[in-house]
């Protein structure tokens, strides 16, 4: 058997290695086509149907003008800014003005190639001007450095979480924003699966993961969650619950993972109370040195996490606060509307 990647080997994105699809896959990609196709489409009604409740305006809000409200509003955007993965649903578009670079694993016209056929807006598809192939953000950007970045569904698939939030306060300039994206683990087809425990996040960070490992491949596969026919849902779904996993899929992507083929999965799962606790603990640990700037929490199965370096001002999180976190993240998986 092969070993698995070196660490300066670059991680394979979704779609681009040779995998072998199976019917889970191709559900979960299904689900993410009328995923994207919901969140474009999606109205301010409460009651997860898409259509208006109140006598509001019909004009379709869409994920940016959601996330405009709970995320770009939360941080400063004057400045010079960095978009991770953005691919086609852009928060910051530079059509709308914004002086933003976009970093993404494909050229424009790649990632145009890739998403024809997924039902989406393809001229939201921007000129990307740094094309990642595993090398450090600044060994990338070069002189470059950014008043904020960021990164929308993002951090849950890299292999190594405290490489990634370390490569982007590299570039960062003082004073400047990681603002992330989210999903709740609570509300998508991780709901199954057990939230990302600390001792995890350290053993792939000192293993210098670039993939993710046969395990984690594994634990993915094999506990894909549902709800009816979704795969991602609404706060208030009372919809049955499914397993979407298969244990022939688990198996043959399992070792496929062992002889080193990189898979595109949820690595990591959190809620919104576990994310803060995990990125508190890598702090007092030295791994990070970050510190919360907002967290707020999305209507649509996601939140929002700003970060920005440590300073000698910098306070740390008290044993309390702490506590305090640790008790919401297990309320938060015991929450009734979550199960």
């Amino acid at each position: 058997m092969s070993s698995l990647p070196s660490r300066n080997q670059a991680i394979a994105p979704a779609g681009t290695g040779d995998v072998d699809v199976s019917p889970v896959q191709a559900r979960i990609a299904d689900a993410k086509r009328r995923l994207v196709a919901f969140r474009s489409q999606r109205r301010t009604g409460g009651d997860g149907s898409g259509e208006p409740t109140t006598n509001e305006p019909t004009t379709p809000k869409t994920m940016a003008d959601y996330r405009a409200e709970g995320l770009v509003e939360s941080f400063d955007t004057a400045g010079t800014g960095l978009e991770i993965g953005p691919s086609h649903n852009p928060i910051t578009p530079k059509s709308d003005g914004y002086d933003v670079r976009i970093l993404d694993h494909l050229s424009q016209s790649g990632l145009r190639k890739k998403y024809a056929d997924h039902g989406v807006n393809l001229d939201a598809i921007e000129e990307v001007d740094y094309i990642w192939k595993g090398e450090s953000y600044l060994d990338l950007v070069g002189e470059q450095r950014f008043d904020w970045i960021i990164a929308s569904h993002v951090i849950e698939h890299v292999p190594d979480l405290v490489r990634f939030v370390n490569d982007c306060v590299d570039i960062l300039r003082p004073g400047g924003t990681l603002a992330l994206v989210v999903p709740d683990m609570r509300y998508c087809f991780d709901a199954l699966r057990s939230p990302t425990g600390l001792g995890e996040l350290i053993d792939s960070h000192f293993a210098g993961r670039t993939a993710p490992s046969p395990g984690q491949v594994a634990d993915f596969y094999l506990n894909l969650a549902s709800r009816g026919t979704k795969t991602s849902w609404h706060e208030n779904d009372s919809s049955p619950w499914g397993r979407e996993g298969r244990i022939d899929d688990a198996l043959r992507f399992t070792q496929q993972a062992i002889d080193g083929r990189a898979h595109d999965v949820h690595v990591w799962r959190f809620t919104p109370s576990s994310f803060r606790l995990q990125l508190a603990q890598l702090g007092l640990l030295g791994l990070v040195e970050v510190e919360e700037s907002f967290t707020r929490t999305g209507p649509i199965g996601e939140f929002y996490v700003g970060l920005t370096a440590t300073t000698p001002n910098s306070i740390a999180p008290t044993e309390q606060e702490l506590l305090d976190l640790a008790l919401a993240s297990r309320s938060e998986l015991a929450d009734p509307a979550a199960l």
